[in-house]
C-alpha cells in the first residue's frame, strides 16, 4: 500500500470531522457525497489533491441550521467567516429558518500545508420554490 491513503495531503479522521460537523452524519444514504481526484503531469498513479462535496440541502431541515454548522466548523477551524457571512446576507431573501435549499453543497479538501479548504455553493432562489417532504 501506498505511503499515502490516497493523496500527500491525506490526515486521517479529517474527512469523517468534515462530514459529521457538515452533514452531522457520516452516512449518505439520501444523496452521495462526491469526490474529485485531480492528478499532475508526471506522477499520473497517485492524485494530487481531492476533494469532497457534500449535498447539505438534503442532511438538513432549513438553512440556518446549516449556516450554524458551517459557522462552528470555520471557527473551530480558524477560517474566515466574513465573506461567507456576507455571502449569505447578500443572497438570502427568505428567512433562513424557512427551509433547505439556499445551502446546496459544501466542499472539503487540504492544501499543500495540510489547512484545510472550505468552499461553499449557495443557490440563487429566483423561482419559486416547492418545498413538498422533509429531507432528513
Amino acid at each position: 500500500m501506498h505511503k499515502y491513503f490516497c493523496v500527500p495531503t491525506y490526515v486521517p479522521g479529517d474527512v469523517t470531522e468534515f462530514c459529521q460537523a457538515i452533514a452531522d452524519t457520516t452516512r449518505f444514504s439520501k444523496r452521495p457525497i462526491i469526490s474529485h481526484l485531480a492528478f499532475i503531469e508526471g506522477n499520473p498513479s497517485v492524485p494530487n489533491e481531492t476533494t469532497l462535496q457534500i449535498p447539505v440541502s438534503s442532511y438538513t431541515l432549513n438553512d440556518a441550521i446549516m449556516q450554524k454548522r458551517i459557522h462552528r466548523y470555520l471557527e473551530n477551524n480558524n477560517l474566515p467567516v466574513s465573506i461567507y457571512d456576507n455571502s449569505i446576507k447578500t443572497v438570502a431573501v427568505r428567512p433562513l429558518e424557512a427551509r433547505p435549499g439556499i445551502h446546496s453543497y459544501v466542499s472539503f479538501r487540504l492544501d499543500k500545508q495540510l489547512k484545510p479548504r472550505v468552499t461553499v455553493y449557495l443557490a440563487l432562489e429566483s423561482h419559486l420554490f416547492y418545498y413538498y417532504s422533509n429531507p432528513i
